[in-house]
């Protein structure tokens, strides 16, 4: 009703905007979860050295300013087993430093669902890029009662500020991903 009427005027508006050889893919409109507001799910899924997927960690990115989750007020850590928000971001960017810390303890259903389907995502994935080895997810709770995938991005920018997130999830990084310090080799000063 606005940009086009009709199939015709949707196929007329691709042709003029993409040509004739291209394809375009269209999807119906879905609106995040009034609960949540314009928000985001960041899951980061790392095959680990026995091969597995595993979720590093669920980010949610809240309290938007616009109309994209570019403008995230707020961030917080999720347990991807229980569902719960477990901390402030804080440590993030200066940003999010003093940023509000009023959903800590909330649930969040649907989470260990979307960290499974991201899982899943990831070993399909693999098929076809194998050293593809960490996987960031961006996903949202729509306004139909589910969660909505809308892209998967390769993290290594992600894995740093993850990594770099706590003391526990640098040493959990290290023992996993190098080599020498995942032997048992401890560097000085630890």
């Amino acid at each position: 009703g606005y940009d086009f009427q009709n199939k015709q005027d949707l196929k007329d508006l691709c042709l003029k905007t993409y040509g004739n050889d291209k394809e375009a893919y269209i999807a119906p409109l879905i609106r995040c979860d009034k609960k949540y507001g314009v928000h985001q799910l960041d899951i980061l899924t790392a095959k680990m050295k026995d091969g597995t997927i595993q979720v590093l960690r669920v980010l949610y990115w809240g309290d938007c300013t616009g109309n994209t989750s570019h403008s995230a007020t707020t961030g917080y850590l999720v347990d991807p087993i229980t569902e719960t928000v477990v901390s402030a971001a804080t440590w993030y960017s200066p940003s999010y430093l003093n940023q509000k810390t009023n959903m800590v303890g909330q649930k969040m259903p649907g989470v260990k669902k979307a960290c499974a389907e991201c899982i899943k995502l990831h070993k399909i994935a693999m098929r076809k890029a194998n050293w593809l080895g960490i996987i960031g997810w961006d996903l949202a709770f729509t306004n139909k009662n589910m969660i909505v995938h809308f892209e998967g991005n390769y993290a290594i920018s992600r894995l740093r500020r993850h990594c770099f997130s706590s003391f526990a999830a640098m040493y959990r990084t290290l023992a996993e991903f190098a080599p020498v310090f995942g032997q048992g080799c401890v560097p000085t000063g630890l």
